[in-house]
């Protein structure tokens, strides 16, 4: 479907819902990735400039948001940093296969402090010392120590890095932790690293040695919102998307990209 297409679409759902009684009267409730919070929100106050529909973002890690939803936490729409999520949300029924979009992409940092002559580069040339202690989101359960953790073991490290992880609740946890001077360095994401004080990047890890990282939006069932299909049909148009790359977000994979985000069953992902 064309952006101009995807746009009438969305407009038209949005006024013909408009017109509807019920849920249109209370606000949207969104549950997104931690990493993906000022973006939410960013996106949330342009959806709401342009239909006159409130929307309420609640941030957290994606594996904690998907827990909650599977027990019956309120939401109308999940925004995930790891399409496993989704699939395990959409093997117990609560979203469909149809009501999922990609909406972004993005990439794997190492942090250290302003400063730090002797930081830690792997996957370089001169990767420089391992850290006393690395902090990352909790590599059993939070995405971005999935991706942390794929990619060390891809570079042949995370025997040595594992007995040094300082496990964290998500991304921009790890990153405080670092920017407090708890830790001497932190795995994030691209985007966390943005404004962060006293840090700075010191290595990509290779795009090569991970999964791309894809955030991934599914619809909620249980009667979501009237205007839920609306904002999810938003989230995939140009004013939105410009929203994302605003903050550092790349684009949605395509190709080959985006066929290795199939869903699969993900068993290894029941809590």
């Amino acid at each position: 479907m064309s952006d101009l297409a995807r746009g009438f679409g969305w407009l038209t759902l949005a006024v013909l819902v408009g017109c509807g009684p019920g849920r249109e009267a209370a606000r949207l409730r969104v549950l997104a990735a931690a990493s993906l919070a000022p973006a939410a929100r960013s996106m949330a106050e342009g959806f709401e400039a342009e239909t006159g529909v409130g929307v309420d973002v609640v941030a957290g890690a994606s594996s904690t948001l998907a827990r909650q939803i599977e027990a019956g936490a309120p939401a109308d729409l999940f925004l995930s940093a790891d399409p496993r999520w989704l699939a395990w949300l959409s093997a117990r029924g609560r979203v469909a296969p149809c009501d999922m979009a990609d909406l972004a992409t993005n990439r794997l940092v190492v942090l250290a402090r302003d400063g730090d002559g002797a930081a830690w580069r792997p996957g370089t040339e001169a990767p420089g010392p391992l850290p006393a202690r690395l902090a990352v989101g909790d590599p059993e359960h939070v995405p971005v120590g999935r991706y942390a953790r794929e990619s060390l073991e891809a570079l042949g490290l995370w025997a040595a890095v594992a007995p040094r992880v300082v496990a964290t609740a998500d991304a921009p946890a790890a990153v405080a932790l670092l920017a407090r001077g708890a830790v001497p360095a932190a795995i994030a994401y691209a985007t966390d690293a943005r404004g962060a004080p006293g840090v700075h990047v010191v290595a990509e890890l290779p795009p090569s040695s991970h999964r791309v990282i894809v955030y991934r939006a599914g619809l909620l069932g249980d009667a979501p919102h009237p205007s839920a299909r609306a904002l999810l049909a938003w989230l995939q148009t140009p004013p939105a998307r410009a929203r994302m790359a605003a903050l550092g977000f790349g684009p949605p994979p395509a190709g080959a990209d985006a066929a290795s985000q199939a869903l699969p069953t993900a068993p290894a992902l029941a809590p």
